[in-house]
């Protein structure tokens, strides 16, 4: 019992056979000792629910080129029993069959689109470490993207997780969780990082539930994102939980890891050094957040608008999120150079379908924390920075939907872990702690803890004093 077993299905011979080794060696040598490992040839599809009831494995793995259509079908009542973790699809599925897995087990991994032999190897190596680690199924597949990024594998075919509604991905592992380490993992010589974000001082999406609707904006960023020039920047505005955010994450998620453009979510303040690297990017998709809050956008704009001045050859996209346009829009607009930069009409949402009920972000936005939390325990020195901006976002969205407790609480931790970022790094994180010290105020403020309000109020002051102390004029 326990373990994964790889099941392909149907004659397996020639070049496909060899491609099934390569896969299995891949795994055999990312797991080790640590998790069992039974590769088997099936006749039918039929002659698999025999070998999964006698096995009860915790993984159920199709190789690549099985043909899984219409399983589990009948057998679902009987093949529950088997109580399994997840099944890995390593070759392409429709989204029914991937449904249909569910009734086998409790989360499925898998792509509408073949990855390719070379990304099937890549992710399931991935993939397979992480949980043979203890990670839990949503942990590793998002090391799993990673490996299928570096891969060249095209964002629109990556794998998809899916889960039961009362399963929780998250909490789902195969393998005990490890303590976490004292210092993060580094990469072997000559191997590429494995936590390597998207390019310096970007963030992954991460998000869990499904996107629909705003075809006409993606359609309209992705044809914006396109053109032909050098260096473009876009206003995405609209009141709090109209799902500027969601519609953001989404059109990066599409965009991440096609070719060798990176595309994430700013993390952290905009230094001069963060704005220097970002403005030397070849090519690059960038969202910023609540750019109407950012003091320090302007240093970002004068680098790209010299950039285009330039005419430095590549494509570099900047995508800002707002609440409203208001003076701080009219200020850039008219700034000397920023004029040409910001002509791009601001795309103004208007409540629909996808944010008419804000829980379902809130319920993305917790789900993406948890995750985010996880692995900044294992790996402290890569993933706190995206925890503290992913908090930051969940309890500004408890707060506007009138849950404060909720909302202290994650400011709370945002707090904790923005201070100890600073401690180590003020240059770079002050701002940051300072802008979470003012919302941990607000929010004590409104729940008539007017004391702490007052304190925490006061450090944010000090601290803003002290970063304009060390940097006029910006």
């Amino acid at each position: 019992m326990g373990g994964a077993l790889i099941l392909f299905v149907g004659p397996v011979e020639g070049e496909h056979r060899s491609a099934a080794e390569r896969e299995i060696a891949a795994i055999a040598a990312a797991v080790g000792e640590r998790l069992r490992l039974e590769a088997v040839w099936a006749s039918s599809i039929e002659a698999v629910a025999g070998m999964i009831l006698a096995r009860r494995p915790a993984v159920v793995h199709f190789g690549a080129h099985a043909a899984v259509a219409g399983f589990p079908g009948p057998l679902a009542a009987q093949l529950a029993a088997a109580n399994v973790a997840v099944v890995l699809l390593n070759a392409c599925f429709e989204a029914r069959a991937a449904e249909a897995m569910l009734a086998l087990a409790r989360c499925v991994v898998g792509s509408p689109a073949s990855v390719g032999e070379a990304g099937a190897v890549a992710f399931a190596a991935g993939f397979y470490r992480e949980l043979a680690e203890g990670a839990s199924v949503a942990e590793a597949a998002v090391f799993g993207q990673r490996a299928l990024e570096r891969a060249g594998v095209a964002l629109a075919d990556r794998m998809r997780l899916l889960h039961r509604p009362e399963v929780y991905a998250d909490a789902n592992r195969v393998a005990p969780r490890p303590p976490p380490p004292s210092a993060p993992d580094a990469a072997a010589p000559g191997e590429p990082p494995r936590f390597a974000a998207p390019a310096p001082h970007l963030v992954a999406p991460l998000h869990f539930m499904s996107f629909s609707g705003r075809d006409e904006a993606l359609a309209a960023l992705d044809a914006w994102a396109d053109d032909e020039a050098p260096v473009a920047v876009r206003l995405i505005c609209g009141p709090a939980w109209v799902g500027k955010s969601w519609l953001a994450l989404e059109w990066v998620r599409r965009r991440w890891g096609i070719g060798p453009d990176p595309a994430g979510v700013l993390a952290g303040p905009l230094t001069p050094e963060v704005v220097t690297a970002l403005a030397g990017l070849p090519r690059a998709d960038v969202v910023v957040e609540r750019a109407e809050l950012r003091a320090d956008l302007g240093g970002l704009l004068a680098a790209l608008a010299q950039r285009r001045a330039d005419g430095t050859p590549g494509r570099l996209r900047l995508v800002l999120l707002a609440r409203g346009l208001g003076d701080w829009w009219t200020a850039l607009c008219a700034s000397p150079g920023f004029g040409a930069l910001l002509a791009e009409p601001p795309m103004v949402l208007e409540r629909q379908g996808l944010a008419d009920d804000p829980d379902d972000e809130l319920v993305d936005l917790q789900r993406a924390v948890d995750v985010e939390r996880s692995l900044a325990r294992r790996r402290p020195g890569v993933f706190e920075a995206a925890l503290a901006e992913r908090l930051d976002r969940l309890g500004e969205g408890l707060a506007d939907t009138g849950r404060l407790e909720g909302a202290l609480a994650a400011i709370e931790e945002a707090t904790s872990v923005w201070r100890g970022l600073a401690s180590r790094n003020p240059e770079v994180y002050g701002s940051c702690l300072a802008m979470c010290l003012i919302s941990l105020g607000k929010t004590l403020w409104e729940l008539r803890r007017q004391e702490e309000a007052l304190a925490a109020t006061l450090e944010a002051t000090a601290a803003l004093r002290a970063l304009a102390s060390a940097h006029p004029g910006v």
